[in-house]
């Protein structure tokens, strides 16, 4: 199972109807609180025509998976909403096509990043595309710090006391 993550800042119309026909998009999750635009085909009635035009399903849930009030995150993820439009989301995987949609270009720095990861855990592979052929991959993630604690240069490590 696969899922898209889009963004539609600076996009064109034709740039964005040509990404969802070249990756066989069919259901557009549209994650944006305020789905306006300086883009008028990117205003939330006209993205719904451009989206119908193209047989894509489209599909408003920023007003419950919008951007989290305060960026309080954890308390976005605990949400009622958020679990419930990921089970939604994640049914939705399954049978078709699907692309989550907001207006940063990469998710490096949005909500997209922590949804596809959430969608990760669940095994649906998150495709993040920046443009066509061109993709957006998230680093790995860090490793844990050591607990123990850091020894001074040119010192022996410790041994644990004996009696």
């Amino acid at each position: 199972m696969k899922v898209f993550s889009l963004g539609t800042a600076g996009r064109a119309s034709f740039d964005f109807t040509r990404l969802l026909a070249k990756y066989g998009i069919e259901v557009i999750f549209d994650l944006r609180r305020v789905p306006e635009s300086r883009l008028e085909h990117f205003n939330r009635d006209r993205l719904a025509e451009l989206c119908s035009a193209q047989d894509v399903s489209y599909i408003y849930i920023g007003n419950e998976l919008g951007a989290p009030v305060g960026n309080d995150l954890r308390a976005w993820r605990e949400s009622d909403g958020f679990t419930r439009w990921l089970g939604i989301i994640r049914s939705k995987v399954e049978k078709r096509v699907c692309c989550l949609l907001c207006a940063e270009h990469s998710p490096e720095n949005c909500r997209r990043r922590v949804l596809a990861a959430e969608l990760g855990r669940g095994g649906i592979e998150v495709v993040h595309l920046l443009d066509e052929g061109v993709f957006w991959t998230p680093p790995p993630p860090r490793p844990a710090p050591s607990r123990r604690p850091a020894q001074r240069p040119g010192s022996r490590p410790r041994r644990p006391h004996r009696r």
